[in-house]
């Protein structure tokens, strides 16, 4: 799922639900994993600067 993700979000996300989802609906699941992945990767960035102190 990682490596279809960035260049196939829809295909991606339909093949692990495995249903045919109507654009609109598809298009709000990938902003929020998007938002998702973006928010653990700052905390992952976060928690290393943390370390470093």
């Amino acid at each position: 799922m990682q490596e279809k993700f960035p260049k196939d979000p829809v295909k991606a996300l339909e093949d692990v639900l495995g249903v045919d989802l109507p654009d609109d609906v598809i298009n709000q699941v990938i902003a929020g994993v998007k938002t998702k992945l973006t928010a653990d990767k700052a905390a992952g960035a976060v928690d290393a600067i943390k370390k470093l102190f």
